[in-house]
């Protein structure tokens, strides 16, 4: 399992790729996650920098993560980092992973 490392892509970041990825906008994603558009908003822009279990468990079903990916997704959005973003989570990466 990757190391924790300071300058690893914040969680903000990260959500709004998947968002990007599902092709939803913030109040579609909030809507499927049954969460206020603000509280979407909010994490994206690091206004709050880790969602609690619940809110990031309902925003992984709602983006459709299932498996690891979802796991490392519930994992980032509790505050852990990681020393290279999870190639799995990251749009337009798949095909650059060793195999």
């Amino acid at each position: 399992m990757p190391m924790p490392e300071q300058n690893a892509p914040d969680f903000g970041g990260l959500l709004r790729q998947l968002r990007t990825r599902a092709q939803l906008t913030q109040q579609e994603l909030a809507r499927a996650a049954t969460l206020s558009t603000r509280t979407v908003s909010d994490l994206e822009r690091g206004i709050n920098r880790t969602a609690r279990k619940a809110t990031a468990e309902l925003l992984a079903e709602a983006l459709k993560l299932a498996g690891p990916e979802r796991m490392l997704f519930v994992a980032v959005a509790r505050g852990r980092r990681w020393r290279r973003q999870p190639t799995s989570l990251v749009p337009g990466t798949e095909s650059r992973q060793r195999p």
